[in-house]
């Protein structure tokens, strides 16, 4: 029933994103693909708590300092790595899921042990270490940064993010959109 009611709320507030702003979030121009700018500065801990409201204060602040670290290292958004995280693990760094082809997926931005593997053995990280805010958010920015400069534009780079959910680029654009809409 909440899956349900969830997927209402987003098909509503995508179809108003959709129509609001089609060219800010879905038609960018070719050179601005995956930037956007807002009139403040998106404070990431407040929709954290407006939107995880559940989330320990502790662990709220420490996601918000990593994603702010990591957004402006990669020169990303913050909204968007925001966004993803919430469509990954809504917001929990313990988060887990086992895939049908055997891999598994770790923390905040649910880091792939089999399609990560390279990267994982590179950086000399641990399985356990993925569920660690800084090391997910760390990991996650960067395939999000490789996948946007690959790519070229920001659906495609989040179709390449999470590989075969067809749904997954719109419904993580559609909290993009949100997050940015209240933030003004």
């Amino acid at each position: 029933m909440r899956k349900m009611i969830l997927s209402l709320i987003l098909l509503v507030v995508w179809t108003f994103a959709s129509i609001y702003t089609w060219n800010v979030y879905v038609m960018p121009p070719k050179a601005v693909a995956y930037t956007v700018s807002v009139e403040k500065e998106f404070d990431v801990e407040k929709a954290i708590a407006s939107r995880a409201p559940s989330v320990d204060p502790i662990i709220r602040s420490a996601i918000a300092s990593s994603i702010n670290k990591y957004a402006k290292d990669r020169r990303l958004d913050p909204a968007l790595v925001t966004a993803v995280i919430e469509r990954e693990s809504e917001f929990n760094p313990m988060a887990r899921n086992r895939n049908r082809d055997g891999s598994q997926d770790y923390g905040l931005m649910m880091i792939n042990d089999k399609w990560q593997r390279e990267r994982i053995a590179r950086k000399k990280l641990p399985t356990n270490s993925l569920y660690h805010i800084d090391t997910s958010i760390s990991l996650g920015t960067e395939v999000l940064r490789e996948n946007l400069d690959r790519q070229g534009s920001l659906r495609k780079a989040l179709q390449a993010y999470v590989g075969d959910h067809p749904s997954y680029a719109s419904e993580v654009l559609s909290l993009y959109g949100e997050m940015q809409w209240e933030a003004r």
